[in-house]
């Protein structure tokens, strides 16, 4: 039912109000778990996610404008990063001459740790061309909102739609939360109908005397829901410091606090190691802007200090953090991580060139994926990428010509593409969602929307969003 509304929903919107279209695609960047339709191979399921459907609309309702100019205009004027984006695309495309190549000599192991010692032949199949599409999608929309974003009224038009996204999500999250507690039915049906994920699994975690509700809302699993609200929060956090609200100070100071407490409450990996360097990339990022000196850095880690001390002897306080926080790498899904890493190496050092092909390895975390899935050539391409993006993002930040609010913008979703990266290296890269790319997206049009004074004379994108 939901489905077939936001199918409904999107094809009004291209035949009547097209640009409403980019803003619905940002709002549902969070909603991992909807689909709008679902289908089986076999016995296999699979869906069509409601971002992707958004994404291919927005696509379609610029088609346009390129029928009548005749090209295709990407925003290269924000760098060489579309560069190494499209590069970086190709190289995984190219690399599915491997599992044809290869056609069933090599084996690969299973990602869950029940069957770890289990392998299957490699060979090429539709879930190669399901996992490239994910890929395409994601750098489609990172290149939409880098248009779309390119100028100060733009990225703040942008940036007013994450915050009332975050609100909504989060919201529904402790909607869930409580609904746990209370004893009452939480309407998973609502957002979470793609057949490949039941959120009810995913719920509760036992660990002792400890039980706690874990907060999925709209994404696909709770890792996914704290990435997502890594980016809010950034952006947010910053932003409080340019004397500038996005949507008001009250939605914002609101959507900051929800953030915040979804990444606390989620039990995530993913949220924890986000927090974590956050406590490193602020007060440096900070330092580096000479908005703080080294003596206010080292008075918020002495008190950072004494609230875990103090919170270590309060007991349920203790146990939280033993067996959510210390023993996390150590449970089932950190061992399943690590197993995975693992056999991924071992298969970047058999085809170290292109790897097996993009989408043949599981490893959950970014780098070993990289390696093994599209090897040296497609690393490189990656992280060119993102070198070459934190270079203009830091060299904006740095050499602002007016410390205004588009400086603390720049900053906050500079440290949110720098923190999601390390995440994603550490605990998992969630690549077939779009938060990752919605955060590049911004991060690519960031420093010429911080440079532009106006829509009018900022340098604007050739394609309308």
């Amino acid at each position: 039912m939901v489905g077939f509304a936001l199918i409904a929903t999107g094809l009004w919107a291209l035949m009547n109000r097209p640009r409403w279209l980019g803003p619905l695609t940002i709002f549902f960047v969070p909603f991992s778990s909807t689909s709008v339709f679902n289908f089986y191979t076999g016995d296999t399921p699979h869906f069509i996610p409601a971002l992707d459907w958004f994404v291919v609309l927005w696509a379609l309702s610029v088609l346009p404008h390129f029928l009548r100019s005749g090209r295709v205009s990407l925003p290269v004027s924000r760098g060489p990063v579309v560069g190494w984006l499209l590069a970086f695309v190709v190289v995984a495309t190219v690399s599915l001459v491997m599992p044809v190549t290869l056609a069933g000599n090599v084996l690969i192991h299973r990602a869950t740790l029940a069957d770890a010692d289990l392998t299957y032949p490699l060979y090429l199949n539709f879930s190669h061309f399901f996992l490239l599409g994910d890929l395409a999608f994601g750098a489609l929309l990172a290149l939409l909102v880098a248009n779309r974003a390119g100028d100060r009224e733009s990225m703040e038009n942008v940036l007013r739609i994450v915050v009332w996204s975050t609100v909504f999500v989060s919201a529904w999250g402790f909607v869930e939360y409580a609904a746990y507690y209370v004893g009452a039915p939480h309407p998973y049906f609502l957002f979470n109908n793609n057949p490949t994920e039941n959120p009810l699994n995913q719920s509760r975690v036992l660990r002792e005397a400890v039980e706690l509700m874990r907060i999925t809302s709209v994404a696909a699993e709770p890792s996914v829901l704290a990435q997502v609200m890594l980016i809010p929060f950034c952006i947010l956090a910053f932003n409080f410091l340019g004397q500038r609200t996005i949507v008001s100070r009250r939605v914002d100071r609101l959507a900051f606090v929800l953030a915040l407490a979804t990444l606390v409450l989620g039990t995530s990996t993913s949220a924890y190691l986000g927090l974590a360097t956050l406590v490193v990339t602020v007060p440096v990022t900070l330092l580096i802007m000479k908005e703080i000196g080294p003596k206010p850095i080292l008075y918020m880690g002495g008190m950072a200090a004494t609230v875990g001390i103090a919170a270590w002897q309060i007991p349920i306080a203790r146990e939280f953090i033993v067996n959510y926080v210390v023993t996390k790498p150590f449970s089932g899904s950190g061992l399943e991580r690590i197993n995975t890493v693992v056999n991924a190496w071992a298969q970047f050092r058999a085809y170290p060139v292109l790897g097996l092909g993009w989408g043949s390895v599981p490893s959950m975390d970014l780098v070993v994926y990289l390696l093994a899935n599209s090897g040296i050539i497609g690393a490189a391409m990656f992280f060119g990428m993102i070198f070459a993006l934190v270079l203009r993002l830091g060299g904006t930040v740095f050499h602002h010509p007016s410390r205004d609010w588009t400086m603390y913008r720049t900053a906050g979703t500079a440290v949110a593409l720098v923190t999601l990266i390390f995440v994603s290296a550490a605990a998992n890269w969630s690549y077939q969602y779009g938060h990752f790319w919605l955060i590049l997206g911004l991060a690519i049009a960031a420093p010429a929307a911080a440079l532009s004074t106006s829509t009018a004379d900022a340098p604007a994108s050739t394609v309308p969003a």
